[in-house]
């Protein structure tokens, strides 16, 4: 793992834990952008991982069976990936954080039942990001599981390509890209 990386990652537990002691759960949702950014400058598995969960938690801890009880065993987690970082044990970094999913729906079965969507609508969410921030969209969907189909149409409602096109960045890329096109055709 690069230590950028290593570092980013330990601010966000760091916020997580923050944030769940101070019940501000709402911070979850920009605390996950944050890695989402370094995911797509290091396209780190980690750093997705991370997001994906934290935006997770975010989406299950803002409905209305939330049960608060967790948020000791949730704290509890994230302290030991903390641990198990600043230790340098990677693998034991993992396990914990694939095992933060079944932990929340062994406490409470109606998270249970929603889990499964809201994580693969993590991962979408969190791949529109990245496309944002300039990965493919093929690659984005590959890296975070979605399909590409399903990956597409979200980005497709959130206006993330009409805000690429109106930046200056964007129209020189469509210029770049129709020159490019031009002289394979000759034109």
């Amino acid at each position: 793992m690069n230590d950028k990386v290593k570092e980013d990652i330990l601010a966000v537990i760091q916020k997580v834990i923050e944030a769940f002691r101070a019940k501000k759960y709402f911070d979850l949702r920009d605390i996950s952008n944050q890695t989402t950014h370094s995911a797509s400058i290091y396209g780190d598995e980690d750093a997705i991982a991370v997001a994906v969960v934290v935006y997770t938690l975010f989406k299950i801890v803002s409905r209305d069976f939330y049960d608060q009880g967790l948020d000791d065993e949730i704290v509890s987690q994230f302290l030991r990936a903390q641990d198990c970082l600043n230790k340098g044990n990677q693998s034991g970094f993992r396990q914990i954080f694939q095992r933060l999913g079944g932990v929340l729906g062994q406490k409470d079965p109606k998270i249970k039942r929603y889990l499964k969507s809201i994580v693969y609508h993590a991962q979408t969410v969190k791949g529109s990001r990245l496309y944002e921030h300039g990965i493919s969209l093929a690659s984005a969907a590959e890296t975070l599981g979605v399909s590409h189909w399903d990956l597409m149409s979200y980005v497709g409602k959130t206006g993330i390509p009409e805000a690429a096109s109106d930046t200056n960045t964007g129209r020189e890329e469509m210029k770049q890209r129709l020159k490019f096109a031009r002289s394979l055709f000759g034109a």
